[in-house]
């Protein structure tokens, strides 16, 4: 009975928080986006700082004006690109459904199969919904970017704020001391896996848009954009991101070799990031089980839509640091990772 009333209430609990998260969507999502939006501004900021010009420091004020003035240009460019793009990819979506439509007629008519089984049936996906999904998740955040910039200011004070809160509560010098390395570590590690994620989906994109160029691909700098928000979603996200392009390079030309260029590149840029580069920058502190990505995309997915699937990664590699961290939540990490093993 005791373990009966106990999973009864686990699965109460689940259920309640679950509701909570769905309900509470437009109060938490804006939160959400602000917390990692402050991670990465103290993140450039802290790095900003180490830099010295001879026995020079940069103050304190100018290294976070300079970290918010870099993240409010690249939103600004983020921007420009998806209002430059995306209203003239609406437009040609009919051609390039069309061009679908026939690719698979062919495909169908080269296999002998019934024109049921794949002309009629894979064609009835509709690109112009599927961009539209992804226009909606942008103007989403886009309107709602009052309401993050305040919550990111706030978070901004509490955290110029926090040391003297925590030396309030722990009066022991050896809890403080303890409890000061614990956090330190923990920040240390989301800000190491936010500077470095960012950066190698910013040289993943760089590499794919030039590529892109170089095959003359229609919306090159949209796609691109698009490669880096995809790439912090672990594996799938890489998948996808190649995917759109290249089936795009199948569209737009003729000819087969296009496509065959743009698909070998982007997956070998993809690749040697992805499966080289990335494993040694990040160690195994952030190697999260496939698995346990599939399901949290599927759970993000169904509580808060598009903006949910991109967020859960975040939102679980930090929720699985503060967990290594901690001896009593440690396995839960562990059961997160691939392998068993973290740092």
């Amino acid at each position: 009975m005791q373990k009966l009333t106990g999973f009864t209430q686990a699965f109460l609990c689940t259920a309640l928080a679950v509701f909570l998260l769905y309900a509470a969507s437009n109060l938490l999502i804006p939160l959400l986006i602000a917390i990692i939006i402050s991670f990465l501004v103290i993140a450039i900021a802290e790095g900003i700082l180490r830099l010295h010009f001879y026995s020079i420091r940069i103050p304190s004020f100018i290294a976070y004006s300079i970290s918010l003035f870099l993240l409010a240009l690249f939103g600004w460019v983020i921007f420009f690109i998806v209002t430059s793009n995306v209203t003239a990819l609406i437009a040609s979506a009919g051609f390039y459904q069309q061009r679908l439509n026939e690719l698979f007629q062919m495909i169908s008519r080269s296999l002998k199969l019934p024109p049921l089984n794949l002309a009629e049936q894979i064609t009835q996906f509709d690109m112009t919904t599927a961009i539209r999904s992804i226009l909606k998740m942008l103007t989403d955040i886009a309107g709602n970017t009052g309401l993050i910039v305040v919550y990111t200011i706030f978070l901004l004070t509490e955290y110029h704020f926090f040391p003297k809160k925590l030396a309030a509560i722990f009066r022991k010098k050896e809890s403080l001391e303890k409890t000061k390395n614990v956090i330190q570590t923990i920040k240390s590690q989301i800000h190491s896996y936010l500077r470095i994620k960012t950066f190698l989906s910013f040289l993943t994109s760089i590499c794919s848009y030039a590529v892109l160029l170089a095959v003359g691909i229609d919306f090159a700098d949209f796609w691109a954009f698009l490669i880096f928000l995809l790439n912090f979603i672990p594996t799938i996200g890489s998948i996808i991101a190649t995917i759109f392009p290249c089936l795009l390079a199948l569209l737009q030309f003729t000819s087969i070799w296009p496509f065959v260029f743009v698909t070998l590149f982007l997956s070998a840029i993809q690749f040697i990031i992805g499966n080289i580069i990335e494993p040694r920058l990040m160690g195994k502190t952030f190697n999260l089980s496939g698995l346990v990505i599939l399901l949290s995309l599927a759970v993000w997915g169904q509580i808060w839509g598009i903006i949910g699937m991109f967020l859960c990664v975040p939102i679980l590699v930090i929720a699985n640091i503060i967990f290594s961290n901690f001896p009593q939540t440690k396995p839960i990490a562990i059961l997160f990772s691939q392998d068993g093993k973290i740092e």
